[in-house]
């Protein structure tokens, strides 16, 4: 329960990042559009399962619709779109500066829970890997 508040509500980009890390897969980013026109901001993130259009977060397996209805739901309305993009554009959309790894997050405040977080990856990529063995 823990784990879904925290990856589901600020800190879904640690969770991407680490599944990168860890398999490659392309990151998809959802963003929400704002009261500009034609302006969006992020609001999640997640990795695509392989080659599979299905999306992987701390929710597991989801197509992009379920994930973004559940988004409306917590934020009341929104019209989301998903864009997906390669590492570099990644580390700039969620804020990072410089060059940084897919690994970045080992050295924040996060760090130390590196074993629990790959356990949440390891169980991820074994269940996305049980629904597509071609992953």
């Amino acid at each position: 329960h823990d784990a879904r508040e925290m990856f589901s509500f600020g800190y879904c980009h640690y969770l991407a990042s680490a599944l990168h890390e860890a398999t490659g897969w392309r990151l998809a980013i959802m963003q929400q559009a704002t009261v500009r026109p034609g302006s969006w901001r992020w609001a999640h993130t997640a990795v695509y399962a392989g080659c599979s259009n299905q999306l992987l977060d701390i929710e597991g397996m989801q197509e992009r619709e379920q994930i973004a209805s559940r988004y409306s739901s917590y934020l009341g309305c929104g019209l989301f779109r998903w864009i997906s993009v390669g590492w570099a554009d990644f580390a700039t959309a969620i804020g990072l500066a410089g060059d940084p790894q897919p690994s970045w997050w080992r050295s924040t405040w996060l760090g130390p829970a590196g074993p629990v977080i790959g356990s949440y990856v390891a169980q991820l990529v074994a269940a996305a890997r049980e629904w597509d063995p071609s992953q």
